[in-house]
């Protein structure tokens, strides 16, 4: 249905409303998800490898001047396209003065790489400022920190709680820990709930001690 007075498309809905263009699915099934809209590319069938088509869906914006212009966009690329073989990647893009560039990725084994199109090998996660020029991460990492200057992760919590890693597994998922606790200024190292070493923040550091009162004690557990 097309609304005369606004323009405003209906597909399976007599009533757009305030939509330019409103699709409803009316399938009695509702034990799945239902696609509602299909968008399609076709490529040259040329001989080897043709990666890089796909689809996308553009959102522009009207500016001050009445002028329209590009505002972001989500597509689907090929990583992959040989033979019988097509294997994509969803892209997120963001708009700087109407240049669209690419902020983030899933690729298409489900990897997500934010700030990087490449996504390091190995990595499930790989979050990127800058370019540091090693293309593989650790096999025993899921989350990679990239830049090409300093690099690290942030923790923030409250003023009477603690930021640090835990570490567990089947059989218990806090075996160790590794934490700050911001009211106390102290670091502790924590292995299977018994606290194993403790910096405070006068520096003193106490191994078997939560509370050293030099610079270094030792106490057996």
């Amino acid at each position: 249905a097309i609304d005369r007075d606004t323009g405003n498309v209906g597909i399976g809905t007599d009533d757009p409303g305030i939509f330019r263009t409103y699709i409803r699915e009316t399938t009695a099934t509702r034990d799945a998800v239902q696609n509602v809209l299909k968008l399609e590319t076709a490529c040259s069938h040329a001989s080897g490898s043709l990666a890089g088509i796909g689809t996308g869906l553009l959102f522009t914006g009207q500016r001050n001047d009445e002028n329209y212009e590009s505002m972001g966009r989500i597509t689907t690329v090929s990583e992959v396209n040989a033979g019988a073989e097509l294997s994509s990647a969803l892209t997120f893009e963001t708009a700087d003065t109407g240049v669209l560039a690419e902020h983030m990725r899933i690729d298409f084994e489900g990897n997500v790489g934010i700030g990087v199109t490449s996504i390091n090998s190995n990595a499930k996660l790989h979050v990127r400022g800058g370019d540091s020029g090693q293309t593989t991460s650790s096999n025993n990492t899921q989350l990679t920190v990239e830049n090409s200057g300093n690099a690290g992760i942030q923790l923030l919590a409250g003023t009477d709680n603690v930021g640090g890693i835990w570490v567990g597994d089947s059989g218990g998922a806090e075996d160790g820990k590794f934490y700050y606790s911001n009211s106390t200024g102290d670091w502790s190292i924590v292995n299977r709930e018994s606290v194993s070493m403790t910096v405070d923040n006068a520096g003193n550091v106490g191994i078997g001690d939560s509370e050293p009162a030099s610079m270094l004690e030792i106490e057996a557990v």
